[in-house]
């Protein structure tokens, strides 16, 4: 099956309002991506995303308890990536530092 790579996140601020992880995902968006992680897995499909937004958070732990329901590996299943630095935003699946490394100068 297909590697599915879910990425982005809300702001229902204003468009110039800065980014508020409290204020980011209503009831009815969290609802949404909680059915977009239990059906990727649900489907066969392997969850790709980031770990540092909210929408991450919500997206992992659904495929996460759903392919624990379905008797599958979530480890294998749920893959998320974290930069060096960035605060971490679940514990679902594997999660993977991603390290930057600088060019060397000549």
């Amino acid at each position: 099956m297909a590697r599915i790579l879910i990425a982005g996140g809300f702001n229902r601020n204003e468009p110039d309002a800065p980014y508020d992880p409290e204020d980011s995902l209503d009831p009815a968006r969290k609802s949404f991506c909680e059915a977009i992680g239990r059906e990727l897995i649900s489907r066969g499909h392997t969850y790709l995303g980031g770990c540092c937004q909210p929408l991450d958070a919500v997206v992992a732990g659904a495929a996460h308890e759903k392919a624990v329901e379905d008797g599958k590996n979530p480890e294998v299943c749920v893959r998320s990536y974290l930069t060096k630095g960035t605060k971490q935003a679940h514990e679902w699946g594997r999660i993977r530092l991603l390290l930057h490394r600088e060019k060397e100068r000549i």
